[in-house]
């Protein structure tokens, strides 16, 4: 995984982009968070990023790609990320940080939902082969989005089940 993001980050400021350092998914441990913005963009926002597990792969925010960009931003991620990481995301099981599972549990509880133990969103949420709905996904997605603020206030975005 450190050599493909290596890799990847390397191609992608070849192509012309700035990219941040990566930090493992706290909702997931499965994918990395990092942005990337052209060098020199008049943006005051960066793009998005993600492996395919958690987000798409672009999300233009401000000041659109080309589609030449677009191009070598795909060609980067088909080199380097994609082959390593999509694997890697369906090898591991999803869990979150200890800290995030924590805050998750303590939340959960006090809204009625017994989640001790559990440390993944789906579990959390009451998630039957993948699928979830109603009160409770919303319940996680409020514990989610509180806890993400208070735990990681310096990640480039957060990561939404």
């Amino acid at each position: 995984m450190d050599a493909a993001w290596e890799g990847y980050a390397q191609c992608m400021r070849r192509a012309g982009f700035a990219v941040t350092t990566s930090v493992w998914d706290p909702v997931t441990g499965t994918s990395r968070i990092f942005t990337y913005a052209r060098v020199g963009a008049t943006t005051t926002a960066p793009t998005t990023s993600a492996t395919p597990a958690t987000a798409p792969t672009t999300t233009p925010v401000i000041d659109a790609m080309t589609d030449g960009e677009a191009e070598l931003v795909d060609a980067c991620e088909e080199e380097y990320w994609f082959p390593v990481s999509a694997v890697y995301a369906a090898d591991t099981p999803p869990h979150m940080e200890p800290g995030l599972a924590s805050a998750m549990q303590q939340c959960m509880g006090k809204r009625g939902y017994a989640v001790q133990g559990i440390a993944d969103f789906g579990g959390m949420v009451g998630a039957v082969r993948g699928e979830a709905r109603g009160e409770r996904v919303q319940a996680g997605r409020d514990c989610l989005s509180t806890a993400l603020t208070d735990l990681y206030p310096d990640l480039p975005y957060f990561p939404r089940p």
